[in-house]
């Protein structure tokens, strides 16, 4: 934890993560959230495929 921070890194994001989901539906804005075990993941980074990409990202939009 940093010397000037209140909050871990971690909990930094989850509470990013919380505000940014409150707020995005006020302004008319579907907040859609996909985690990268959704895709190809080695060396945990996803692997990319630009067609296997948009098949599963059309597939969450849809």
């Amino acid at each position: 934890m940093g010397e000037f921070s209140m909050y871990s890194r971690g909990e930094q994001r989850r509470l990013y993560d919380q505000h940014k989901a409150e707020l995005i539906p006020l302004h008319g804005i579907r907040l859609r959230v996909m985690h990268k075990s959704e895709f190809t993941v080695r060396a945990d980074k996803i692997v990319r495929d630009r067609t296997r990409d948009l098949a599963i990202v059309r597939r969450v939009l849809v």
